[in-house]
């Protein structure tokens, strides 16, 4: 263990050789690690990071499972074993096609999506529970509903005008959100925690340490206008 200590100092001192591994969902891979990673990676070539994007409801478990350092994605049904630390904070929004008469509107009900085929996210999905958890206690129900499992799947549909989606608010930083249309969504306004997840009895080396400072510095300056 000393040499295994004093091997791990060197390389935080020189940035030299280590390795980092985090699971994300492709939303928050897309729109937040990426861009992170490649900056990171110009500070310290030394480093080697390893992204897995997979399905948020995946994350807890293949950290229990595997070698991941981190996972960042929604704080959602985690075990005791997973402890998260909040990072940011969105909101669901609705979203529409470029000529749906809602677009009128600055902010939407949830109750105005009722009469419109909607696209949801798979029940399996914790942004797909948080939502059908909040139609469920508004009551609202729709009279047509597809039910898909990726992000860009519900994008794609929301763009040729086969109905309305909820999805968080970063979406929209997504390249295939183009020409659709976000909304606020008031009455009630539903935020999305978004946390960074590890294993409580993993310990980090200090690139993984390094890297954790970094991303938490970069997202607080996004979130500031920094």
């Amino acid at each position: 263990e000393g040499e295994e200590a004093v091997r791990h100092s060197k390389e935080l001192t020189s940035h030299q050789r280590g390795r980092v591994s985090i699971a994300s969902g492709t939303v928050l891979s897309s729109s937040l690690l990426i861009p992170f990673i490649a900056l990171f990676q110009q500070r310290y070539p030394g480093i080697r990071v390893e992204l897995l994007d997979m399905a948020e409801q995946d994350i807890s478990r293949r950290l229990e499972q595997e070698p991941i350092d981190f996972g960042l994605g929604t704080d959602w049904n985690r075990p005791d074993t997973i402890e998260a630390h909040p990072v940011m904070q969105d909101q669901y929004q609705a979203l529409l096609p470029h000529h749906h008469p809602l677009t009128a509107k600055a902010q939407i009900r949830w109750h105005d999506l009722a009469a419109h085929p909607f696209i949801a996210l798979s029940s399996h999905s914790p942004l797909g529970q948080a939502i059908q958890r909040q139609l469920t206690a508004l009551d609202i129900r729709f009279a047509q509903v597809h039910e898909v499992s990726l992000h860009t799947t519900v994008l794609s549909m929301v763009r040729h005008g086969l109905g309305l989606a909820i999805l968080p608010a970063n979406t929209q930083s997504l390249p295939e959100a183009a020409q659709i249309i976000f909304r606020p969504l008031k009455s009630p306004v539903l935020p999305r925690q978004v946390s960074l997840l590890q294993l409580r009895q993993r310990s980090l080396a200090p690139a993984a340490t390094l890297f954790r400072s970094e991303l938490l510095a970069h997202i607080k300056r996004q979130h500031s206008g920094g």
